[in-house]
């Protein structure tokens, strides 16, 4: 009995620590302070495409902001070296018309929704300029 009680309350926050977080790949089209203008994307390689209307996001006391890197053992991309300055760094005051490739990190529901992390992907050529 204490058994099968211990079992469902371990699934029961399982399933809020999901609910209650998000992962997303978008495009960040905008920083303003701490509030990040993000275009959500779907869909893989050159099959990408908007997701719905650009969102606006605050973003949390403790979020990471750290570049992204791709581990060639994993086959996958992990977070990397934290950015500089966080969202005061310089590649957030001169997005491109194209925005900056990101993977966001959300925690939260509704108003209360706010950014963890920020992954962002820097193309080699473009982070030497």
């Amino acid at each position: 009995m204490v058994r099968k009680l211990f079992c469902s309350m371990f699934v029961m926050a399982i399933a809020l620590g999901v609910a209650a977080a998000g992962e997303f790949q978008g495009r960040i089209l905008k920083v303003d302070g701490d509030t990040v203008t993000v275009q959500k994307l779907k869909g893989k390689g050159k099959k990408v495409e908007n997701d719905g209307d650009p969102v606006k996001l605050k973003v949390g006391k403790d979020a990471k902001i750290v570049g992204g890197k791709f581990d060639k053992d994993a086959k996958k991309v992990v977070d990397g070296d934290a950015v500089t300055d966080g969202l005061k760094n310089e590649m957030f005051s001169k997005i491109s018309d194209k925005g900056l490739q990101a993977t966001i990190t959300t925690e939260g529901e509704g108003d209360k929704e706010a950014i963890s992390k920020i992954r962002v992907f820097v193309k080699k050529k473009a982070a030497a300029e």
